[in-house]
């Protein structure tokens, strides 16, 4: 990850029932196009698919209020619309993060 980076969100969902990843793609690379140039401090923003169908759409941002502000106009704008359309309802999950100090379960102490 980028070291200037301070901020990520990250969303998981199903296609509807019929959906190709190729109309997902499709929906990305208007998002990309559309959608993020017009966000401040939006670091990075790339989507992958698992095996077992569940996408991943991850943003890197500069702040959290970056990532909030990109996740915010989510909703009203037609490629981000176009791609939710495309999205089994109720499978949409997010999150957002934020460096912070090593859990104690993970260093052991």
């Amino acid at each position: 990850m980028d070291p200037v980076a301070h901020a990520v969100e990250l969303s998981t969902f199903r296609a509807r029932a019929g959906v190709s990843p190729a109309e997902i793609e499709t929906a990305y690379t208007r998002i990309r196009q559309e959608y993020m140039p017009r966000q401040p401090g939006v670091i990075r923003h790339d989507w992958f698919c698992r095996a077992d169908g569940v996408w991943v759409d991850l943003l890197v941002a500069d702040s959290l209020a970056a990532a909030h502000q990109a996740c915010a106009g989510w909703f009203d704008h037609p490629a981000t619309q176009a791609l939710m359309a495309l999205m089994e309802p109720g499978s949409p999950q997010m999150g957002f993060w934020v460096p912070g100090p090593m859990p104690e379960f993970l260093t052991g102490g």
